[in-house]
């Protein structure tokens, strides 16, 4: 007669057998969990891998692995050994576009995600970004088909374009700068009459626009696909060693908090000053630009000393906020080759009667604002392409924009801020006291590092350990 051999078990959801309750070898089930256990050699109580259980610790697998179905994986996963590539839906065909094509680097027997990707992206510092869209504008309007930051060199777009029944098809061609934008419309003859559809292309608040005007007397639609092409130098993230050249430009916070602290300032500026030649053996240009803020946009406590309004106009930005606050951003020194003895002078004058010390209104400052202008407008001159860039930022407050108040806004212009120093490679040094730490995400976010104080050892120990980093 048959006999049924029946294994210990229990029927209590996640209860496991102890090595108390088994020998080695010996086997032991779950039936709630349908999960099978046995002691190993070594008094340990593993689990053998069955359907709809759970298991916990790591799994070596030698052999394919085939999936039917949907996978998910929780957790980071920065290294894949050989070729993986993941396609769409849409087909699994190895013609078809995949989502991710990572291909085995052969120099390394491991590829890792971010340094050896060879198809699509880095990380989101896109060489070649596109966007999709369908948008309806109305009579007399105009509506932004494509907006970006004006890191991106050139834009093609392909549109078709519908007014009543009447219909174009066509590529808008783009170049852009910091400076200017150039524009072109390769379209087909009309199918009916466009002509009251027209783009055009403008930079704003450090976007490129391209808006499409509807000067006719009924909705227009757009269905576009943009390609937005970036000619940013290296790889992004990938900052160039300091034996190459440095370009270093120190945004200093002018306001009247900084009063018992600009001379110190001034003093370890000088001292790093002598880092960066040693570091960059003698290749290096330096920038020193201010921010300040005022209820006007035409007097402050220097507009009227010689050492400011001989300064040239591209060097002095005022900008009219809101809440009748104007921001005063003001490039004392631009970026020359070995320029530490025209520097130093400059930055002697600070807080002095040639040129007194600035006013701010309220507690946040417009330190982003000014960063924004040294990286994205050169506002200190031109960053070279194959150095190493910084920028060292000095303050005592949170970023206040246009506003003199510190809100999501502003938290999110220093988040896109950080990016487009990531993709420029631009390091930012931050040295801050109080609410500085607002800009803390843009030191860490761009490869850069963060001081707690105005002195200048921290700093110097970055720079020597950041030109030790960017050369390896």
């Amino acid at each position: 007669m048959a006999q049924n051999i029946k294994l210990k078990r229990s029927s209590v959801r996640g209860k496991v057998p102890t090595t108390a309750q088994l020998s080695a070898g010996e086997l032991a089930i779950n039936t709630v969990d349908g999960k099978l256990y046995f002691e190993r050699d070594d008094a340990t109580v593993q689990s053998i891998i069955t359907t709809n259980s759970k298991t916990t610790g790591s799994l070596d697998i030698v052999g394919d692995v085939v999936i039917t179905g949907s996978l998910e994986v929780s957790g980071s996963t920065n290294k894949l050994i050989g070729t993986t590539e993941l396609y769409s839906n849409a087909s699994s065909s190895v013609q078809a576009h995949p989502v991710v094509a990572v291909y085995e680097d052969t120099s390394t027997p491991a590829l890792n995600i971010g340094t050896d990707v060879r198809y699509g992206v880095y990380n989101q510092s896109e060489y070649v970004k596109e966007k999709h869209g369908r948008v309806t504008i109305a009579p007399t309007s105009s509506s932004v088909v494509v907006q970006d930051r004006t890191r991106y060199a050139g834009m093609v777009i392909d549109y078709v374009l519908k007014l009543d029944s009447n219909l174009r098809a066509g590529q808008l061609l783009l170049a852009t700068t910091n400076a200017e934008t150039k524009l072109t419309d390769v379209s087909t003859t009309d199918i009916g009459n466009t002509t009251d559809l027209e783009f055009t292309s403008s930079l704003s608040g450090g976007n490129v626009q391209v808006k499409l005007n509807n000067q006719g007397a009924s909705n227009a639609t757009i269905t576009f696909k943009a390609v937005l092409l970036n000619m940013l130098e290296g790889i992004p993230g990938a900052p160039v060693s300091c034996t190459a050249g440095m370009d270093v430009v120190f945004v200093v916070d002018y306001t009247g908090s900084m009063g018992s602290a600009i001379n110190t300032v001034k003093s370890s500026i000088a001292s790093i000053v002598q880092t960066i030649i040693t570091e960059s053996a003698g290749d290096y240009r330096l920038g020193l630009v201010l921010f300040d803020e005022y209820t006007s946009g035409t007097t402050s406590n220097y507009s009227t000393k010689t050492a400011y309004t001989s300064l040239p106009a591209n060097q002095k930005y005022v900008n009219t906020g809101l809440l009748g606050k104007y921001q005063w951003i003001t490039a004392v020194e631009k970026m020359s080759t070995a320029n530490s003895g025209s520097f130093i002078s400059q930055l002697n004058l600070l807080n002095t009667t040639n040129f007194p010390l600035g006013s701010g209104e309220g507690a946040p400052e417009p330190g982003g604002m000014a960063t924004d202008r040294v990286i994205n407008y050169d506002f200190a001159g031109a960053y070279r392409g194959d150095v190493a860039k910084l920028v060292v930022l000095i303050t005592d407050n949170a970023p206040g924009g246009n506003d003199d108040t510190y809100n999501a806004t502003d938290a999110a212009f220093i988040s896109q801020l950080t990016q487009d120093a990531y993709d420029n490679n631009v390091q930012v040094l931050l040295m801050r006291t109080g609410d500085g730490s607002y800009y803390d995400t843009l030191a860490s976010g761009s490869n850069g590092i963060i001081s707690t104080n105005f002195n200048p050892g921290t700093i110097q120990t970055a720079i020597e350990d950041l030109c030790t980093s960017n050369a390896s």
